[in-house]
């Protein structure tokens, strides 16, 4: 189990959606050929997932949102990473070569999810979801250093997206985990604890018998910041925007998160990511 903790609460309030274009694949491709070296390519180990978002809580839905007069729409960044990415030990910490993001737009409608606590403490339970959506993912971008490396023998084409294009995805919304509490500093949740919420992701992943499951797990916070009645961000200086109360009765809101809880690629069925699972 890893982390990546967000160096700052206002380090991003907005998504441009990255490189739109595709990288064109390099290096030899023929896994049969002897001279072939497959350390030459980027060899990610682990998953994680961070979402921005309008989201329009009496409505029951992830809405698009603006920001300095241009329009997003909800999107999903899947982060692929090797070890070194998330180590602060080591040289390749956060360094561009160890991590590759899919920019995705998000496409759900209102749907239950099946949730479960990543590490629940003695006697927590998951509350009710204040919002819970299930659909897929269309990938329309890359972001990162590592994303023209990938291994042809191992990506189809060596491009990931064919991979992830058309993923089945869940997304909840809740109150906080003792699990994601446990990652903040006891002064930021003191004073930002009223703009955080619990997002849990949902997708296809092997359970202990082998069977595919897809079941919706607390892996990351997200930040809670208002929107005005058109949906324009408000911003109150040029890096920090106005924090929207969770305790309000409804909310219409920007959320944004950040990647902390990350998986073994290993543990994922990369060729079944778009099966529905009953």
């Amino acid at each position: 189990m890893l982390f990546i903790l967000s160096a700052s609460l206002f380090a991003c309030t907005s998504s441009s959606g990255g490189d739109s274009g595709f990288p064109v694949p390099g290096g030899n491709d023929d896994p049969d050929d002897p001279s072939r070296d497959s350390s030459l390519y980027f060899q990610p180990e682990l998953i994680g997932f961070e979402m921005v978002s309008g989201w329009d809580e009496y409505r029951d839905s992830l809405i698009d949102y603006s920001f300095n007069g241009s329009v997003y729409e909800p999107q999903l960044r899947v982060i692929l990473a090797n070890r070194s990415y998330l180590d602060p030990r080591d040289t390749g910490f956060q360094e561009p070569e160890n991590v590759c993001e899919l920019v995705t737009s998000l496409n759900v409608q209102p749907a239950d999810l099946d949730v479960e606590l990543i590490e629940p403490t003695a006697g927590e339970v998951a509350a009710p979801l204040r919002g819970s959506y299930v659909g897929s993912l269309t990938v329309f971008g890359y972001d990162g250093g590592a994303c023209q490396d990938f291994d042809p023998a191992v990506w189809d084409n060596g491009e990931p997206k064919f991979a992830f294009d058309g993923m089945r995805i869940g997304v909840g919304l809740g109150e906080m985990t003792d699990f994601l509490e446990s990652q903040w500093q006891t002064q930021t949740l003191m004073e930002y604890g009223r703009y955080m919420l619990a997002s849990y992701f949902a997708f296809n992943q092997l359970d202990e018998n082998g069977d595919l499951e897809f079941v919706a797990r607390d892996r990351t916070t997200s930040l809670v910041w208002q929107l005005d009645p058109d949906a324009e961000l408000i911003v109150t200086t040029d890096v920090a925007p106005l924090g929207q109360d969770i305790n309000e009765p409804w909310l219409y809101a920007y959320l944004s998160g950040y990647a902390w809880y990350f998986e073994s690629l290993e543990d994922i069925p990369i060729d079944r990511l778009s099966e529905v699972v009953d």
